[in-house]
């Protein structure tokens, strides 16, 4: 012994005897057990290194249990903030690994994360672990020294936020994420290969600081409407409550637990596994607090009351919280026309396991200023407003950066920018009707027709079809509309919104596009098409005064006069859009 202490320099107030063989290495008070690998091999001294002392409480494991080359990455790291004067602490060490384990966790060991450099290089393929050791006692450790790197706070660890492949969602959840990041929240978005694939082509602008992590929900080339929408949601489900239920575990070994779920209202399935895991959730609700409340209301005593209205397009009715609703301002999925099956009962499942909660609570992309009854007109649950979800720069200037979405499911064209420079203010019309629907040719001649006839100068946004036919080279008036306008496939529609030339919108009317017209101040043209589009068209128009809804024929489509009719009613209109601009 006398030997060994000096040869691995044993300071004479360090104690230690060897262990009898087959004893369990934490059942001997006022000992602690190292390996005598862990000395031999790995540069283990005594008083040991601070940064080792500190891994160990923190992941609360016994020093027999790190594996070798855990001691060797440790040391090196400590050796390195020596040699080079960096200061490489526990946080560092688990950004970069993860802690793995073996033999039914008697040996823990760190690993590369995915994507990630090793700090410290070239350590033996074989990670050998010691059954004998030394019960240590003394002044083995220095309680005075040290500890290298930034603190670690085990327990804050960070919440997960879920997404769906739909441009508006994911627009909502990387913003929200973006938000709690400047407050100092670390987050993950869990979101479908589909997604994350169309993200990887905005990669020059997705948002720094933003853990990613992807599952397959078997539509890796997107889901479309026109596809089995019941087997996507069915697949979702399966394949997205078992990716979260990994990742929480993941998390949880890692060292950085989650602390709660946040998730869009169609993935329901998302509170279930939160709930397994004893682990707060909350729905993030990305369309008005009106429309959850008509929902609520339809599946809780009014149902019938709302069947009448779309069943007599004369009718009116009232109901608690709302104004005055006819067929023509309730979401399609409510109407007899409805053709999507999954419409109703898939918002009655997602109302019903938030009932199920005790004390529920929602985010909602909403602002108190402008829905202040809507969020209040259901007593039992809590709508907590945490809009509008749009970037800094250009909703409150406290982070200049934050100048885009960044995560776009479609590429951009730049080309827009320098010809919206080039026009005079508010003398621009903007057309863009989201990123799920096309209307049909007829329809689309008749827009532009009212385009042209309006004599106003626009920017139209037309997505290249499924089989990659550009839209526009089925219209006719070619020649005219390059005259009067240009033609993209795709914008910043922030970008586009806050630019000094633009003077009208005209919208389908999802709810992220109308948020966004109301924090610009921009009038909206209203052309509502699908799902709650209908009730921000009457919001903007009845509620706001920031719209003007278009007036559709009997075979149900805008006739070119009714666009230029409205265009002109909207463009020079001073108050409308100005109201809530100033709120926001």
């Amino acid at each position: 012994m006398a030997g060994f202490r000096k040869d691995y320099h044993i300071p004479d107030d360090v104690h230690l005897m060897l262990a009898e063989k087959d004893v369990i290495p934490w059942e001997k008070e006022g000992f602690v057990p190292f390996t005598l690998q862990s000395i031999i091999e790995t540069e283990l001294r005594f008083p040991v290194q601070p940064l080792i002392c500190e891994f160990l409480r923190q992941t609360r494991l016994c020093p027999t249990q790190l594996s070798t080359n855990t001691y060797r990455i440790i040391m090196g790291i400590a050796a390195l903030n020596h040699q080079t004067g960096l200061n490489l602490g526990l946080a560092e060490i688990f950004h970069q690994y993860s802690i793995g384990s073996k033999d039914a966790g008697w040996v823990y060991y760190l690993r590369i994360r995915r994507r990630r450099e090793k700090i410290v290089k070239h350590t033996p393929d074989k990670d050998l672990n010691d059954d004998d050791f030394f019960w240590v006692s003394g002044n083995f450790e220095d309680f005075q020294a040290q500890i290298p790197g930034r603190p670690i706070n085990w327990k804050k660890g960070e919440p997960v936020l879920i997404s769906a492949p739909f441009q508006g969602v994911i627009n909502s959840v990387i913003q929200f994420a973006k938000n709690l990041k400047r407050m100092g929240v670390k987050v993950t978005i869990l979101s479908s290969v589909s997604a994350q694939n169309r993200m990887a082509k905005a990669s020059s602008s997705t948002p720094n600081g933003l853990t990613f992590v992807s599952f397959s929900d078997g539509y890796d080339d997107g889901v479309k409407l026109s596809d089995n929408l019941e087997h996507f949601r069915s697949e979702n489900k399966l394949r997205g409550s078992k990716a979260l239920s990994e990742l929480i575990k993941a998390r949880s070994e890692e060292g950085f637990p989650v602390t709660g779920v946040v998730y869009p209202m169609l993935l329901p399935w998302a509170a279930e596994v939160a709930r397994e895991f004893n682990l707060p959730s909350a729905p993030l609700w990305i369309q008005p607090a009106t429309i959850f409340t008509l929902y609520y209301h339809y599946f809780n005593g009014y149902g019938d009351l709302v069947k009448k209205i779309c069943n007599d397009p004369s009718c009116a009715i009232e109901l608690p919280g709302l104004g005055k609703l006819t067929s023509r301002d309730v979401p399609t999925f409510m109407l007899p026309s409805n053709t999507f099956s999954f419409g109703l009962p898939g918002f009655k499942e997602q109302i019903n396991a938030l009932d199920a909660k005790v004390n529920p609570k929602m985010l909602v992309n909403t602002f108190d200023a402008l829905e202040s009854k809507a969020l209040r007109a259901i007593g039992k649950h809590n709508l907590i407003a945490i809009g509008p979800l749009v970037p800094s720069a250009f909703l409150d200037g406290k982070d200049q950066y934050d100048n885009a979405f960044g995560a776009d499911l479609l590429q951009k064209s730049r080309d827009y920018v320098e010809w919206l420079d080039s026009k005079p203010q508010s003398s621009v019309v903007y057309i863009s009707f989201g990123s799920l629907f096309n209307f049909p040719l007829q329809e689309m001649e008749e827009i532009l027709r009212g385009l042209l006839e309006s004599n106003r100068t626009f920017l139209w946004v037309l997505r290249a079809l499924a089989d990659g036919e550009k839209q526009e080279d089925q219209l006719s008036c070619r020649d005219e509309l390059k005259k009067r306008g240009i033609i993209v496939s795709w914008r910043s529609q922030v970008e586009v919104l806050s630019h000094p030339s633009v003077g009208c919108f005209v919208a389908h009317c999802g709810w992220n596009s109308s948020a966004e017209s109301l924090v610009f101040g921009i009038p909206v043209v209203c052309l509502p098409q699908f799902s709650d589009q209908p009730t921000n068209a009457k919001l903007l128009e009845d509620e706001y005064k920031t719209g003007v809804r278009a007036t559709k024929n009997e075979e149900g489509a805008v006739e070119a006069d009714e666009i230029k009719r409205c265009i002109e009613l909207v463009v020079g209109h001073e108050r409308l859009g100005k109201k809530n601009k100033k709120e926001c």
